[in-house]
């Protein structure tokens, strides 16, 4: 309707960035977003102490870390799953697919212009 303004929804969802390929991801992550940060060791599996951060997670934000089910069997609540980058190597879809979770990258770059 014209003149009325909606009014401005606000919802909180927990954020798990997993950022071993990607250090400089935590300073990106603005102030006010609810979130954790988790690392996968060298073996590509997430310790006890990544996966109890990332427990209430609903959210994973990945440069090219692993959502495999080791992950999704720790993180019941998560219902996305969003690479910051194209190819979907580091998720297993199948797992992903299973516990109805989506799993995102981000629009092709241009190779000439960088977006």
């Amino acid at each position: 309707m014209r003149g009325l303004r909606p009014e401005r929804l606000e919802f909180a969802v927990k954020i798990a960035y997993l950022v071993r390929v990607r250090p400089d991801l935590e300073e990106m992550i603005p102030a006010d977003v609810e979130h954790v940060v988790a690392q996968v060791g060298d073996d590509g599996l997430y310790d006890d102490a990544a996966l109890a951060r990332v427990a209430d997670a609903e959210a994973f934000v990945i440069g090219m870390e692993p959502v495999n089910e080791q992950l999704l069997a720790a993180t019941p609540k998560v219902k996305i799953a969003q690479r910051l980058g194209v190819g979907y190597e580091t998720m297993d879809l199948e797992a992903t697919a299973r516990r109805g979770v989506c799993g995102s990258t981000t629009a092709r770059r241009s190779a000439r212009t960088g977006w």
